[in-house]
């Protein structure tokens, strides 16, 4: 793993299968880092998942990068507003 920096914080979690046959693995998120981004638009946390989605950033460096996008619209959240992972 590489160095990070000391304003970095680091916690582990375990990983698991989110559905047998489907090309996906859930991981907890801290709930502190999810409450801050609820902060930022003035939201409590439970409003901030209605409204926001996790994107992963990943393939392009080592490792991965989380951020979080509004969703323009709530119901095409799920299944249907995921994009395909593709490879290289």
């Amino acid at each position: 793993m590489g160095k990070t920096p000391e304003t970095s914080l680091r916690k582990e979690y375990q990983m698991r299968m989110n559905v047998k046959g489907r090309k996906s693995i859930i991981v907890t998120m801290p709930y502190v880092v999810v409450e801050r981004e609820a902060r930022k638009y003035n939201l409590e946390v439970e409003e901030f998942l209605k409204e926001f989605q996790a994107v992963a950033t990943f393939n392009s460096f080592e490792g991965i990068h989380y951020s979080f996008e509004r969703v323009v619209d709530v119901k095409d959240r799920g299944m249907s507003g995921m994009q395909e992972e593709t490879t290289p």
